[in-house]
């Protein structure tokens, strides 16, 4: 499911550029949050409200979103993953800005990083990401265009909580229903809003949990594909 903002908001909506990014900004550091990654107080506390965030910019009509890169990390298996955030206002995404991006992750031990667009992606820019994850299989890129970010998907009413499951809970969960492998279970693209929200990668199983009205709450596993 999708409750993602048509792109043409950006066009027609009678909101400032300066707050459409406030927002945009907003629920990224809250989807980052939801990944359990910790943020670095000094990268945030200046953005939390709109005039503050207003004042990082000498034009408010045409913002510099260069200034918002930073860098998150968190512990995942014993290690400390780090990932960094981009901005761009290119309007094609091409090679040239993929491999700025990989000097940068491989100068600062980056192998994860999410680019945030504000011009809609090519198909040529879709190509350019899907072949440097293909290439370069030890870092990895994802992409947000703004009109993803433009609200939280995960606290609409309709939303159920997804929680993705360890390596450890994917094994006992097939264990305990007699399944030989996690294609046996329903499918979450890797491409639907949730499965990007958290950054869910092929192979990860998630347990769904939806309200049901009553004190029994309906609870499912997808696989992501």
């Amino acid at each position: 499911m999708s409750d993602c903002p048509n792109a043409n908001f950006l066009s027609y909506s009678q909101t400032s550029q300066i707050e459409i990014l406030h927002r945009v900004y907003t629920h990224l550091i809250q989807m980052l949050e939801a990944r359990k990654y910790t943020i670095d107080e000094e990268d945030v506390q200046d953005k939390k409200d709109l005039t503050s965030f207003k004042d990082l910019f000498e034009d408010e009509n045409d913002p510099d979103i260069s200034i918002l890169q930073f860098l998150a990390e968190k512990e995942e298996k014993n290690e400390i993953q780090r990932i960094a955030i981009f901005w761009s206002d290119i309007e094609k995404i091409g090679v040239k800005q993929i491999k700025s991006y990989l000097d940068f992750m491989d100068e600062n031990d980056v192998n994860h990083s999410i680019l945030v667009l504000k011009n809609p992606i090519t198909t040529f820019g879709k190509r350019a990401i899907e072949e440097f994850n293909i290439n370069f299989p030890t870092k990895y890129i994802e992409y947000f265009e703004y009109s993803e970010l433009l609200i939280n998907i995960t606290k609409h009413v309709l939303t159920p909580l997804h929680i993705p499951l360890s390596d450890t809970e994917k094994e006992e969960l097939l264990k305990n229903y007699n399944l030989k492998k996690d294609a046996q279970l329903p499918k979450l693209h890797h491409t639907d809003a949730i499965a990007k929200y958290y950054g869910l990668r092929k192979g990860t199983v998630v347990k769904v949990i939806r309200s049901s009205g009553t004190e029994t709450n309906y609870i499912t596993y997808r696989v992501v594909v």
